[in-house]
């Protein structure tokens, strides 16, 4: 037998020539709406919010002074005779095509909430871009038109206004915890029901709920996103921000100040995270790990192949930047040229030469240490010569600033993502995942940064 009691309400709609998802979307929807007094409070504050300076619809006082209804008809909706119509699109996204609505004599309301003297008609649309504020617009107007004034003054119009799904699915998941996300209830199966159908409305969606394609990127980044603020709340750092396609998360380490997290993509299916630091990315964090008392001598960090039974990889590299420290291009080493050295002989062999702002008039030094005192340095040293003349020698730069440090990249597959995943309850801001990946980071701190000893 089915655990699930209410499907019905959800799959109602399958005959011939509907829009089945559509349907049964709205149909439950108004469901929740009528059934739900907490929902249909919170509805009311969503659609409020987007009211703006116009004026807000009054919470009804009594279960009579507000009514639901689905599919309905322009001519029965003008029998309530409102004062006021609101025209609502609830849709995935804002953007709207340009187009003009099909006209009725008498078009039908996915949903129409009546509410004290207010009437709110939503137009439901499954798909980005369908001319949903043109229709919803239209079903207003045909209702207004079908109003017998009687010498009334005739209602008010307000449309279209929008409310994207991942708000409302937001509303829902809202009320869902407040209601102690009991199982078994409609709303939770609801939401199961969108979520298995319409996963990439989801404002969070955790990794097992995921389709693993680009299709869902959005959703992937959701999830990064929100991952990186749960793990900037852990380490008690400055919230997370986003550059490109990577989330950012402040640390505060003498040796780094920040990693990124970012999804691993094969082809069009998801791969997994990469969480990314870099020790030494400027002057600073390149003396506290070169000279500073606390950091290691031994540089068995650099090889270490996996941290809290991750994979990790650790990369040398060179950082160009220009006179106001704007970085402008990299060179990585070749990683044999280091192994087996100790901290202090690389402070004294390569940090110390290199490491610190060169002057024009310097270049050709800097270029020589790279290319012919150290010949087997650089991985690539034609196209570090071709890449610093493009970048310095034929622009109008001064100087370059030069910093010697470390790229180390953790990985986490997506198969133990999704399993660690289904532990979390990322409503309750309780992230297992989150605490996987400040774990593994902490974990590479503690290989690099002595052990402190107290007496």
């Amino acid at each position: 037998m089915r655990d699930d009691r209410h499907m019905n309400l959800f799959e109602h709609y399958t005959q011939q020539d509907a829009i089945p998802h559509e349907n049964n979307i709205s149909r439950a929807l108004a469901i929740l709406l009528e059934t739900e007094p907490l929902l249909f409070d919170r509805f009311i504050d969503l659609v409020n919010a987007k009211l703006k300076g116009e004026r807000h619809i009054p919470k009804p006082g009594a279960r009579p002074a507000r009514e639901i209804g689905f599919q309905q008809s322009a001519s029965s909706l003008a029998e309530i005779a409102p004062l006021r119509i609101i025209g609502l699109a609830l849709m995935p996204d804002e953007n709207d095509n340009e187009g003009n609505a099909q006209n009725a004599d008498d078009p039908r309301t996915d949903i129409a909430v009546s509410c004290e003297s207010d009437l709110i008609v939503i137009e439901v649309k499954k798909q980005d871009g369908a001319p949903a504020k043109e229709q919803v617009t239209a079903q207003v107007e045909s209702i207004r038109a079908a109003i017998k004034n009687d010498g009334n003054k005739a209602p008010e119009i307000v449309s279209p206004l929008v409310i994207r799904w991942s708000e409302m699915i937001d509303t829902l998941q809202y009320v869902h915890r407040l209601q102690g996300e009991n199982e078994h209830s409609i709303l939770a199966h609801y939401l199961k029901y969108l979520d298995s159908h319409c996963q990439q409305w989801f404002p969070v969606a955790q990794f097992n709920n995921i389709n693993y394609t680009q299709n869902n990127g959005r959703a992937v980044q959701a999830r990064i996103q929100n991952l990186a603020g749960n793990c900037a709340t852990r380490l008690r750092t400055a919230p997370a921000g986003w550059i490109n396609d990577s989330a950012v998360v402040p640390l505060n380490y003498g040796f780094a100040r920040e990693f990124h997290l970012s999804a691993e993509w094969d082809g069009a299916k998801f791969k997994g995270l990469k969480a990314v630091f870099w020790p030494g990315n400027n002057k600073s964090q390149g003396r506290f790990l070169f000279n500073g008392n606390s950091v290691r001598d031994d540089m068995s960090w650099t090889q270490e192949k996996e941290i809290n039974g991750f994979k990790v990889e650790t990369v040398p590299y060179l950082k160009f930047s220009d006179a106001w420290a704007h970085y402008v291009m990299d060179a990585y080493y070749s990683p044999e040229e280091l192994v087996g050295a100790d901290r202090p002989e690389i402070r004294k062999k390569f940090f110390e030469p290199l490491a610190g702002k060169w002057e024009r008039n310097n270049w050709p030094a800097l270029k020589t240490i790279l290319t012919v005192q150290y010949p087997n340095l650089l991985e690539n040293p034609k196209g570090f010569l071709k890449s610093f003349e493009k970048n310095f020698d034929k622009r109008d730069r001064s100087a370059v600033l030069v910093a010697f440090g470390y790229q180390v990249t953790i990985r986490f597959p997506a198969g133990e993502l999704a399993a660690l995943d289904k532990q979390s309850n990322l409503a309750m801001c309780n992230d297992k995942i989150a605490e996987w990946v400040v774990g593994a980071i902490d974990a590479m701190k503690k290989k690099i940064i002595k052990e402190q000893v107290t007496n």
